[in-house]
């Protein structure tokens, strides 16, 4: 089976900002106060600008100072944490964020803002459900959506985010119907926030897409991934992976109808797009090569399938648990296709 992801929601649950509190004049007294808010506005800045990485660096560097002048107990702190989970998960540093995220929800303002919570709940969501920890994200995705509706409303962004997300899970737990439901409510929400020809609106029919090939209706999937990619032309940085997965999911159809030159063509499009988008060092990479390595072999170009799949291993590697079952999927990909390039030739007689 080809792995695909689905393009997943925002970066962050949409949500009306909140202002973040000023370090206290006493710790104003004691500590070089300066060097924290260069930081803070270095990662926002670079978060800004989709310069992930660079922002999940200032983020390191932020945290680090606030737990070394030991400001960790003022109440923006679990804002803090939030903002630098964000970073963490956009750059691909998922099991970084995971105990960020933890440590928030335990904090007095993790617990008792709702607003906040709900927002850390989507993110740690998020985190399990790109490592494919479906039963884990469920329960916190849940959660999430029923502190959106109490403090926005059933037909607020930040419900229409979280609904997309939960959809997505449903999809990995062969929950096919329920999600198909949902990716259409979050369809008709992104049409209502943000307009029919609007990159969210993108965003939701390439997920949609998806659940549609999972049920095999590969002729209407095939028709909402092509109404997905122009919404997507624009978009950039983190959020532009979702035309990555608008072509691969045309690649995903083109392979279930053994049309491999399209397949193929297409994978390496997404591939292309979502390096320009990530960088080469980005997990999501991983599953484009993944992709390609599956449908090079299928075409018997199995030099080039094993440069592919060796690509992926290695990413997988350093970003998911050794039991993980796409890192042992890709493991046993490459000894498969491995094999294949060293069995002797069998000559005709």
């Amino acid at each position: 089976m080809v792995v695909l992801l689905a393009a997943g929601c925002s970066k962050r649950e949409e949500r009306a900002p909140k202002p973040v509190e000023p370090v206290s004049a006493r710790d104003a007294a004691e500590a070089p106060v300066d060097d924290i808010a260069a930081l803070r506005a270095t990662m926002e800045e670079r978060e800004a600008a989709d310069d992930d990485v660079a922002a999940a660096a200032a983020g390191d560097k932020l945290v680090a100072q606030l737990r070394e002048r030991k400001l960790t107990g003022e109440p923006s702190f679990a804002s803090t944490l939030e903002a630098y989970a964000l970073v963490l998960r956009a750059s691909g540093r998922w099991a970084d964020a995971e105990p960020v995220l933890r440590e928030a929800l335990e904090l007095p303002q993790g617990k008792t803002d709702a607003v906040l919570r709900s927002s850390l709940l989507f993110q740690l969501g998020a985190v399990y459900m790109e490592q494919r920890r479906n039963e884990d994200a469920i329960p916190l995705l849940l959660e999430s959506l029923e502190l959106s509706e109490k403090e926005h409303g059933a037909d607020s962004i930040a419900a229409m985010n979280t609904i997309e997300s939960l959809a997505s899970v449903y999809d990995y737990v062969d929950r096919y119907p329920e999600a198909e439901v949902l990716f259409r409510r979050a369809l008709k929400l992104a049409e209502v926030h943000h307009g029919a020809g609007s990159e969210q609106v993108g965003r939701v029919l390439t997920n949609l897409a998806l659940n549609l090939s999972f049920q095999k209706r590969f002729d209407q999937a095939l028709a909402m991934y092509k109404r997905a990619i122009p919404l997507l032309a624009a978009s950039k940085g983190y959020e532009r992976s979702s035309l990555a997965e608008a072509h691969s999911g045309i690649g995903g159809v083109h392979h279930e109808r053994k049309k491999l030159a399209l397949a193929e063509a297409s994978y390496v499009r997404a591939r292309a797009v979502r390096e320009e988008a990530l960088g080469l060092e980005h997990p999501l990479i991983a599953m484009d090569d993944h992709n390609l390595a599956v449908v090079l072999a299928d075409q018997n170009k199995l030099g080039a399938a094993l440069e592919a799949c060796i690509r992926s291993e290695s990413l997988r590697a350093k970003t998911l648990a050794a039991d993980h079952p796409h890192r042992l999927e890709t493991e046993e990909l490459c000894t498969r296709i491995g094999a294949a390039v060293n069995r002797p030739l069998k000559r005709r007689k």
